[in-house]
């Protein structure tokens, strides 16, 4: 691939959707010698403050709403990135509610030719991307992936990640994210599933923009 810009792809979709396992998935279908990297929102959440980190302890802090992120700073990485620019992120660590010291994430837009960029929240900024893919899974299979992620990756209990699904995942999916399809230009019903979706997307980068 040749270009000014580096082409971006945003993977949008509710909470345990399987964005993260799509993106690596076609990563995976595409030729060796194209350069590929994820970029997940999820590195965009603000840090909180003592007050917050109480509320997140105790399964009462919104990390589903668009307010829980530092939408601005996300735009300006996206931006810098998609211009062939050099940025370093810190990543978000979901025990200790802070951002890392330790993990730091360096993107160089000059080695890059796709950038996958994954979150529930990326279609607030649908004018960042390229190609914008929606993935549309069911909210049972959802909960079930998230009960799974949060006790066995994010020191969560059973009893606060349903907790959490009820006051926040559930009513933000449906109240907002859901409702950002429309600026998908695909829509991916039963996600990671779907292999026929993952050939087509492929093949579109494949076809386009290589």
């Amino acid at each position: 691939m040749s270009s000014e810009k580096v082409f971006v792809i945003g993977v949008c979709g509710g909470s345990g959707s399987g964005k993260s396992t799509m993106c690596s998935s076609l990563i995976d279908m595409l030729p060796s010698s194209t350069r590929s990297r994820i970029l997940s929102m999820d590195c965009f959440y603000h840090p909180l403050n003592e007050e917050k980190l109480r509320k997140a302890l105790q399964s009462k802090y919104d990390f589903d709403h668009p307010s829980a992120l530092d939408i601005d700073r996300f735009k300006e990485v996206v931006t810098r990135i998609s211009n062939r620019e050099q940025v370093s992120i810190p990543d978000y660590d979901f025990v200790t509610h802070s951002l890392t010291k330790e993990n730091i994430h360096h993107y160089n837009g000059k080695d890059l030719d796709v950038l996958f960029v994954e979150g529930i929240h990326v279609f607030q900024c649908p004018e960042l991307f390229d190609l914008k893919v929606f993935v549309d899974v069911d909210a049972d299979e959802r909960l079930a992936r998230r009960i799974l992620r949060d006790t066995q990756d994010r020191g969560r209990t059973h009893e606060g990640s349903i907790t959490e699904w009820r006051n926040f995942v559930k009513p933000n999916y449906d109240g907002i994210i859901s409702q950002t399809r429309i600026h998908a230009d695909i829509i991916v019903p039963r996600g990671g599933g779907n292999q026929i979706a993952f050939k087509m997307i492929s093949s579109y980068i494949n076809e386009h923009f290589i």
